[in-house]
Order: structure tokens, then sequence, then C-alpha cells
């Protein structure tokens, strides 16, 4: 019997590394391929923001009201900056202690508890800053739900492994007591 538990043990323990390893893994793979998908539809949804905003410009029409027609997501916000800092255009709810970061590029702020991964571009093609070579567009959105996905995802690996565990625990032991049986006796 010593021997069959020993056996069992071991390969429990072996067993419960994989378990915690896999999510942990799990977790820091789904965090970096969705973190680059954000980024991707990010940067759209700022490429969109842009587009409508020139586009008004070169009709003559009001860019807030060509904004409102373009249905961003509530949660997301946006700002439209000449290079000496003048707003041009910002979401209504935007977060006044969000900070424009100062480089080109993907960073994330914390506001108001909130966190929010921003999209910064220059723009350099004028628009509304003509005599200053472009604009600076900055776009932000709220982390939760890119986090609650990613934790959905870790669930389902941590469930998973948790359930072969036992059952294959549960199989190895009573394999090993009927392979073994022959040598209690």
């Amino acid at each position: 019997r010593s021997l069959t538990w020993r056996i069992v043990a071991v390969v429990l323990v072996a067993e419960l590394m994989c378990a915690i390893l896999l999510p942990t893994a799990a977790l820091l793979h789904e965090r970096f391929e969705r973190y680059r998908g954000f980024d991707a539809l990010l940067r759209r949804q700022a490429d969109s923001v842009m587009s409508t905003l020139q586009d008004a410009q070169q009709s003559g029409r009001t860019p807030a009201t060509d904004l409102a027609e373009l249905a961003l997501p509530s949660d997301d916000l946006y700002l439209v900056e000449d290079p000496d800092g003048h707003i041009l255009e910002k979401s209504p709810r935007w977060k006044a202690g969000l900070q424009v970061p100062a480089q080109d590029g993907y960073s994330t702020r914390r506001v108001g508890g909130i966190a929010y991964r921003i999209y910064r571009t220059d723009n350099t093609r004028p628009m509304g800053a003509k005599d200053h070579g472009g604009i600076i567009l900055v776009y932000a959105v709220p982390l939760s739900n890119l986090w609650r996905s990613i934790f959905a995802a870790v669930r389902f690996y941590v469930f998973t492994s948790l359930l072969l565990l036992a059952v294959t625990g549960g199989g190895l032991a009573w394999y090993l007591r009927r392979v073994l049986l022959p040598l209690r006796t």
C-alpha cells in the first residue's frame, strides 16, 4: 500500500504543478494576444475619428455633428489638439485628469480608479491647425472589459485543469490499486 500511495502522490503533485502552471501561462498568453487585438481596435477607432474630422473639415460641416453620427462606444474618449495644446474637439465624457501622452503610440493610464488604454498619434495633414502642420489625436478606452474577458478565459483553463486533475488522479489511484494488488498478497 505504501508504494501505491507514493506513486499516486508523486503523480498528483506533478499534475497539480501543471494545473498551476497552465493557467499562469494562459494568463500571460491571453493578456498578450488580447492586448494586441485591443490595440488594433483602438487604432481603428482613432483612425475613424480622424477620418470623420477630416471629412467634416473638407465638406465644411461641424465636426461634432459628424462625430455624433460615428456612434462610438459611450465609454470611449477622444481628444483632438493642435500642436500648441489648444483643444479642437473632445468627447463629451473626456476625463479631466487623463493626461495626454508626450509621444505617439500606446500607453496605459489610470484616472479615478479606471484604467484606460490610450493611443496617441500626430497627424501630419492639417485639420483645423492650418499654420501648425497637423493635429494630435488621443483615443482612450477603459480596460475593464478587456480584463474581464482575459479572466474569463483563465477561469476556463483553471476549471479544466482541476477537472482533469480530479479525473486522472482518481483514475490513477484505481488503476494502481488493481495493478499493484499482486504485490500486496
